[in-house]
């Protein structure tokens, strides 16, 4: 009997032992989460399996937190963990409480990082401020790559960060920083000069962003030079004076080579800086030949919506300081009519100002997406436009009056075969461009291509809060950086981005008159299941000596 028993024994380790040698080769995780919180893109599983060196992952998130800013912490701690599961020894990293360093805490404000203010209750009576620097610092093969884990997850409804978008972005941003410190080198964009462009100091949340990300260059074509191949997107930021025809041709032939353009583009301008009311002004910028070419338009016109955002305004007061107020402003639409498109997706709301709708033409060699769409309420006014702003917000359009005139086209991706606008033509020279170009003319783009439009240079501005321009609004920021990814085919980086986290809370309308029995359930009935499996193990067992005595 006790030869058998160890007969038993020993075939059961070998069982295990067996077992344990297949399962080795064979991985897989469950994730039981309806938005897959826990899980990896392919994407980002290709990323972490061509490591070939050892990364190492600083995050400066360590101490006593609110419970908020702690759930988060597991978070990056859990989307690390599961990174080390595919990227094996080669990553490590490790929590570091900066508090009491000094030195380090300024050197992420000279760089940009601002660090983020809780309240702490101290007492049942006093509270406490305390400051923390969520951010990550990668290294690799001797670069450095830092991120900042809370930035771009502002709360548009309240104007702080919000960890629930921070925890949704996290693939995103540490995969990508990943990825631009393994590929070595980022993309170049070109972004436009010489035509009365918006500057950086009102793009300049956005800029900042596309520094961390790419390589942003300035490109002037007014001199008639060729744009760079090197260049991978040329960005057009609300130009304000007319393209000449031969910097219309370098345009044109930079997009015949295979390049890529977003166009943000401002038809009206519109000026109530230092006045209540104005009339339009239109925007000659010559380009509506080359994008009647390309197969659509933009209009002359503005929309008008009363799906809409808040514009401030200075109330004078002659005995008090000037008062702010914010109203409901037809002029900026609030648009939340999205495509299912991988750009937009999962996007809430992007906010335009005084901007024109796109039309499009059949063309057969070309596919056109609206991307964004005004309301069903909304309208439009051509040509030369009368704003009054008092007259707008106390008498805003009647919804019965906008009915069946709205969902225009806002903003537009075209992709496939162009055709050059100077197919046909002589090469244009100009006083400041009298060589002809040394590059070969192409009539037609040399492979499938892409670009956007959208009808308003100003979803690139930040907001402007009592004369100072802070940060983007809605989901503006994540919008034009979705389109420059998807311009750049890294549509499975936009996938990453659009990850969507939520927290499921409790039906209060259920839980109220049953908290006794949900705590009996949650405290009683595991202990209940493991005495239940502790019985039936027991009987079983005792059967079996039974036979085997017998």
């Amino acid at each position: 009997m006790k030869s058998r028993k160890v007969i038993q024994a020993a075939m059961l380790v070998a069982i295990l032992i067996v077992v344990n040698l297949l399962a080795s080769g064979f991985f897989f995780r469950l994730d039981l989460t309806q938005e897959k919180r826990y899980s990896l893109s392919d994407y980002s599983k290709n990323t972490l399996d061509s490591l070939n060196r050892y990364l190492s992952v600083k995050v400066y998130l360590e101490g006593e937190f609110p419970p908020r800013i702690q759930r988060f912490k597991q978070a990056v701690k859990d989307m690390l963990t599961e990174m080390k599961v595919y990227g094996g020894t080669l990553i490590q990293y490790e929590f570091i409480d900066p508090t009491g360093n000094d030195e380090l805490m300024q050197s992420f404000v000279d760089k940009g990082i601002a660090p983020i203010t809780l309240n702490i209750r101290n007492s049942q009576t006093s509270e406490g401020r305390q400051y923390i620097f969520p951010v990550a610092v990668f290294s690799y093969d001797g670069r450095e790559e830092m991120v900042d884990l809370f930035k771009g997850s502002v709360d548009y409804t309240s104007g702080e960060p919000s960890p629930l978008k921070a925890e949704a972005n996290l693939e995103y941003k540490l995969i990508h920083a990943i990825k631009r410190l393994t590929q070595g080198s980022k993309k170049v964009v070109g972004v436009l000069r010489g035509h009365g462009e918006i500057g950086e100091e009102k793009t300049r949340e956005w800029m900042r962003e596309l520094a961390n990300l790419y390589i942003p260059v300035e490109v002037n074509v007014q001199k008639g030079e060729a744009i760079s191949p090197s260049i991978s997107v040329l960005i057009v930021l609300q130009p304000d004076s007319a393209f000449t025809e031969r910097e219309k041709y370098e345009i044109d032939q930079y997009l015949m080579r295979g390049g890529k353009i977003l166009w943000l583009l401002d038809q009206q301008d519109v000026n109530l800086h230092y006045q209540a009311e104005t009339l339009s002004r239109l925007r000659q910028l010559n380009l509506d030949d080359l994008f009647m070419k390309y197969g659509f338009k933009v209009n002359y016109d503005l929309v008008s919506d009363l799906n809409c955002s808040t514009i401030e305004l200075v109330i004078p007061n002659p005995n008090a300081p000037p008062t702010f107020s914010s109203q409901r402003w037809i002029y900026y639409p609030l648009l939340t009519q999205l495509a299912d498109h991988p750009i937009t997706r999962n996007l809430s709301a992007v906010k335009l100002r005084y901007a024109s709708s796109i039309d499009t033409f059949s063309t057969p060699e070309l596919r056109f997406v609206p991307l964004l769409v005004s309301s069903p309420y909304s309208r439009v006014q051509s040509g030369n436009v009368f704003v009054d702003l008092n007259q707008s917000i106390r008498n805003p359009p009647r919804p019965e009056e906008l009915r069946g005139k709205g969902n225009r086209v806002m903003a537009l991706l075209a992709e496939g075969q162009f055709h050059s606008l100077f197919e046909g033509r002589e090469v244009p020279v100009d006083a400041l461009a009298q060589q002809m170009p040394t590059a070969k003319f192409l009539r037609r783009n040399v492979s499938d291509t892409r670009m956007i439009v959208v009808g308003d240079g100003q979803v690139a501005v930040g907001e402007d809060v009592r004369g100072k321009i802070d940060f983007m609004a809605f989901d503006n920021k994540a919008f034009l950086l979705n389109c420059l990814d998807f311009l750049l085919g890294g549509e499975s980086l936009i996938h990453i981005r659009a990850k969507d986290i939520q927290y499921h809370s409790l039906d209060l309308k259920k839980v109220k008159g049953n908290e006794w029995n949900i705590r009996l359930i949650n405290l009683v009935l595991p202990v209940l299941v493991i005495l239940f499996w502790g019985i039936i193990r027991q009987r079983i067992r005792m059967h079996r000596n039974r036979k085997i005595s017998a």
